[in-house]
């Protein structure tokens, strides 16, 4: 309705943006509280300048999505709770987790060795109690998928690509090693179909300088 822009985040904290994911803040239902995202953290803001608050943490994990209704508000399946989608810093697995607003504790619901999409927003929506998303793995190219947001027990909507099904693809590993000054480096590594331990197999490299593709190893066909 006008008047000055009011910060609603005064004080410290970290970065609530995060390139590629286009992650927002999202209202609650009574539009006086604010939700965003830090790669670690839950937090929480208001209209009234108070500083943000840190809400909760999942240890070992980055925290890449808050699941929204509309793009604009939470997502609150059940109450006072939201859901949250995030990458494990060791395995790369992805996962969903419930996160309690009131007192913080977390919950996983699934994890797995796959992706729930590049960037999360635009392959996930809810409908009522119903949770829809994508889902793929370095071998299993994407579909969708969906769940009851109180059960958690995902089923398989779409077989978009039959085709592949009688091929046996490669396994994908996530790989680290020391370079020249010690710094440990990640990589992804994807096993040649049948790959049989001990034998020696030739090696396609691909390597880009401050690149980020270990975190994208799970990816169909990388």
């Amino acid at each position: 309705n006008g008047g000055e822009p009011v910060n609603v985040t005064p004080g410290e904290h970290p970065r609530f943006d995060s390139t590629f994911l286009y992650r927002g803040p999202l209202w609650d239902a009574t539009r006086n509280t604010i939700y965003l995202l830090s790669s670690t953290a839950v937090w929480r803001t208001s209209i009234n300048g108070e500083p943000a608050q840190q809400i909760a943490t999942i240890p070992g994990r980055t925290l890449r999505h808050i699941i929204a209704g509309n793009g604009r508000t939470i997502w609150t399946p059940k109450a006072d709770t939201i859901i949250v989608v995030t990458r494990a810093d060791q395995s790369r697995d992805e996962g969903f987790y419930e996160v309690n607003l009131r007192n913080g504790n977390t919950e996983k619901l699934l994890e797995q060795n796959k992706s729930y999409g590049f960037v999360p927003p635009l392959r996930i929506a809810v409908s009522a109690n119903q949770l829809v998303y994508t889902s793929q793995s370095a071998s299993e190219p994407e579909d969708i998928w969906t769940t009851d947001a109180t059960r958690f027990t995902p089923t398989r909507v779409t077989h978009i690509n039959p085709a592949f099904d009688r091929y046996v693809m490669g396994e994908a590993r996530l790989i680290q090693w020391r370079t020249l000054n010690g710094q440990t480096v990640h990589g992804a590594l994807l096993l040649p179909a049948g790959y049989t331990p001990g034998q020696r197999y030739p090696t396609i490299v691909y390597q880009y300088p401050g690149s980020m593709w270990s975190t994208q190893g799970n990816l169909f066909g990388f």
